[in-house]
This record gives structure tokens, sequence and C-alpha cells, in this order.
């Protein structure tokens, strides 16, 4: 598959006659911006709308990158809109894909958040956007708005030093009030001594952050053979706004690119309340295997 811009593509024709044929009401009024030529006049010379076709150069998804939209105000730009994804194509997150392409666009041009208008509620929050508020529309209609921060991403491995350690405590302080762990209490120093400290910045603010260490399995386990090298995750978080992002990605393949040739196995303990988004994430997303799962019901 391949994203494609329709106004530098030489496959307009093509793309613009699978527009037509969309059964997606909002899609007729993409069609007459396009055939009245009044695409840029509407949505803002920069704008784009970003197609992701098949090798066949049949439409999976669209979505349009825009200066303006359906909510009248300045402040609040760029925008994404007319999101749509194909029927047989759902449930594989490819318009997360154009979402991905728009950040991009979004960042080259120095922008620092993007923005959604839509009646969705729960979907866009999948793909790193939060919840602003509801406003009202050209239509005089109300649409919830979204935004998503555009990320300058920089992971680093950091050594122990005070003044980092007084930076990332209050983001286990942040973790704790989220009640989304169980048995999670705030850092204090000694959680950080003799540890690796994976930080990940945004521009030079602090947005996660992980810790692990090395160690030698002297016992055999159902896992683990004796005498492995083994590298223990033992703390790993993303701030909630910064979620969805593919950042919580990008910062496990930096910390196994560091180990992977020093340590036998990567493992972590994951004590989220979330379980079905935490095995999503580590099982689908990072390759992890299960292994086993402590269960309980009060019964007093």
């Amino acid at each position: 598959m391949r994203i494609i811009d329709f106004y530098k593509s030489d496959v307009q024709d093509e793309i613009l006659k699978q527009l037509k044929n969309c059964k997606w009401t909002f899609s007729e009024t993409l069609v007459k911006l396009i055939e009245t030529d009044t695409f840029y006049q509407k949505l803002g010379d920069e704008s784009k709308l970003l197609i992701l076709v098949n090798r066949d150069n049949n439409i999976v998804s669209f979505l349009t990158f825009s200066e303006k939209y359906i909510v009248d105000d300045e402040k609040l730009k760029p925008w994404i809109g007319f999101v749509y994804t194909y029927e047989k194509y759902r449930g594989h997150r490819y318009s997360g894909l154009l979402i991905e392409k728009a950040c991009e666009i979004a960042k080259e041009k120095g922008y620092k958040k993007l923005y959604i208008a839509t009646e969705h509620k729960g979907f866009y929050e999948n793909f790193g956007f939060n919840y602003v508020e509801n406003k009202v529309t050209i239509y005089n209609t109300y649409a919830r708005v979204y935004y998503r921060n555009i990320v300058n991403l920089t992971i680093r491995k950091e050594e122990f030093s005070k003044e980092l350690v007084e930076k990332l405590i209050p983001l286990s302080t942040i973790w704790k009030k989220e009640r989304i762990t169980n048995g999670l209490v705030e850092n204090t120093v000694l959680d950080f001594l003799e540890k690796d400290i994976y930080v990940v910045y945004d521009n030079s603010f602090i947005i996660g952050y992980a810790l692990g260490k090395i160690y030698k399995e002297d016992e055999a386990a159902p896992t683990i053979e004796k005498d492995s090298i083994v590298y223990d995750i033992e703390e790993f978080y993303i701030l909630p706004t910064f979620r969805n992002q593919l950042i919580g990605s990008k910062l496990y393949q930096y910390i196994e690119t560091s180990v992977k040739d020093k340590v036998d196995v990567i493992q972590l303990v994951s004590a989220t309340k979330d379980y079905k988004r935490a095995l999503h994430f580590y099982i689908d997303m990072l390759g992890m295997d299960f292994f086993a799962a402590k269960l309980f019901k009060k019964v007093k």
C-alpha cells in the first residue's frame, strides 16, 4: 500500500471515479470540492487530499489535511477531515497511516497540534487525539473537537543524576493518579539507582520514561533457561496525552536495539487494569509472548 497526494498524483481520474462511487454521504461534498475546483478555496492553499491505495490503485482510506474545516476558528489549525475507510478494509487501523502522514506534514510546517472536528466519541482517542470541547460548526451544528500533539521525538538513555530524577518522579505521581496500575506507588530516588534510565522527550519536555536492568537467571524457569542473561523492564510509562501515537513502540524498540546483543531475553511484568489494551500493545504490536496471568475474585 502507498499514500498518494491526490493533487500531485497521475491517477486523479481513476481516484475521482472511485470517490464518486463511494457510499459515504460526505464523499459527495469532497467530490464537489474537486469538481468545482474549490478545494483550496474552501480548505486553504496548503491543503492536501491524502489517499491510501493498494497495489491496484483501489482506495483503502482517505482524509484531508487543511488549514480550514467545519469549525471556523483561526486559532485552531491545521485540521484533518473527511476521514473515511472503505468497509472491507476496516479493523486494520489503515486510517492511522494517513493520520501519521498528516502529523508529519504538520510537523514539517511547524505546527504543534493537529485538530479534528467529529461526531464520533471514543474513536480518535485510539489515534492519540484528546477531546477539547464541543464547538459550533459552519452548518450551525455541534462537533466534538479533538487535538493531537505534534511531537518532536527524541529518546535517550540517560545517566543517573539528581536533576534528572527530580524531573522523572512527577511522572510517576501522574501515573499513580491515573489509577490504571494495581499496586503502583510513587517513585523515590532509590527506584532509579542502578537502573538503566530511558527518557522520551518532546523537544526538551519529558513525556515518558522506562527503567530496566540486566541480570543472570540462576534457576531455570518455565520461560527462561538457567544462566540466561535477562533484561527486565521494570517501569514503562508515557504521559496520557501522548499515547496511541506509536511513541511507546518507539521507546520499546530503542530499548531492544540497545540491549539485544547483550541479553538472551527481554521481559516485563504488567499490573495494568486495562489488560486488553496492554496485551494488544505488548503481544500484537511489540511481538512479545504471553506466559501467565494472576486472577482473583473477592467473595467477601
